[in-house]
């Protein structure tokens, strides 16, 4: 199965209105992910300096809190790599990350359970107290729309990235 393949053909699931734009949100980002991060292997490691991320981090941060979320809507699952990256942590300086062929495979496994996940969750779930701090307020769909900024803005770096090192755009499709 070739790269990306199994979130492109996720099909849109009819869900109620207050997790539908969530969704949507999320279903756009599965491709752009994938997009923003493929081709990168040889430059994965490498940073602007020393106060940025590599692609390899924050390609493994965004998968991480993919897992977070999951675990939020009452999916079993356990992040593949949360030595490297929990909540709070940063880059350490001798750490192998994973290349970015596993972290596609680990995205595109956690993604469409999340998908799934949410068809089923109810405006009661998402009205209710979020499990931690949000700086959009205190409810899970709040929390699920900070997930969705929080992504995006890694998706953006990921794309600068991408061109720093070289790489064609980040691509829509």
């Amino acid at each position: 199965m070739k790269i990306g393949s199994l979130v492109r053909k996720l099909k849109p699931i009819k869900m109620n209105n207050q997790v539908k734009f969530i969704a949507k949100q999320f279903e756009l980002q599965n491709r752009l992910f994938v997009n923003a991060i493929s081709g990168l292997d040889e430059t994965s490691g490498s940073r602007l300096n020393e106060f940025t991320n590599h692609v390899a981090w924050i390609s493994g941060h965004a998968v991480n809190s993919r897992y977070m979320m999951a675990v939020m809507l009452g999916l079993d699952v356990k992040p593949p790599h949360p030595e490297l990256f929990s909540h709070g942590s940063s880059i350490e300086a001798n750490a192998i990350y994973p290349d970015v062929m596993s972290t596609i495979k680990d995205f595109e496994a956690i993604s469409s359970q999340i998908v799934k996940a949410l068809a089923n969750t109810t405006d009661e779930v998402m009205e209710s107290k979020a499990p931690m701090p949000c700086p959009m307020g205190d409810k899970v769909g709040d929390l699920f729309a900070f997930f969705a900024h929080h992504e995006s803005y890694h998706i953006g770096q990921l794309g600068i990235l991408r061109k720093y090192f070289g790489n064609e755009a980040m691509s829509y499709n």
